[in-house]
């Protein structure tokens, strides 16, 4: 993974950063991104994951296998998008009303 950083014309190598479950926004525009690319393309080119604009929660399916992010920039791997999502805790609402009292 590389991170597009303008100084004299280099690019700088950083360290990836992983996504985790409190990134659900960033998770959920990648995951939409790549199941209506999925439902689209029946006979489809797996992509390695999905770059997420941090700012406007766009994504775009990656596929080379050096991806080059800009600083606003975060990367979904395949592996992240095809996880199962976590379950949001069911709560009653008898147990808001005893909370309420």
């Amino acid at each position: 993974m590389t991170y597009a950083h303008q100084q004299s014309g280099t690019v700088l190598e950083t360290p990836r950063a992983r996504i985790d479950a409190s990134h659900a926004p960033i998770l959920a525009s990648a995951r939409a991104a790549y199941h209506t690319y999925r439902n689209a393309h029946l006979e489809f080119e797996a992509p390695l994951g999905v770059a997420v604009d941090r700012n406007t929660f766009r994504g775009q399916l990656i596929f080379s296998a050096q991806p080059i992010l800009l600083p606003h920039e975060c990367f979904v791997t395949l592996e992240q998008l095809e996880a199962p999502e976590p379950e949001s805790p069911e709560v009653e609402i008898e147990d808001l009303e005893e909370t309420m009292v």
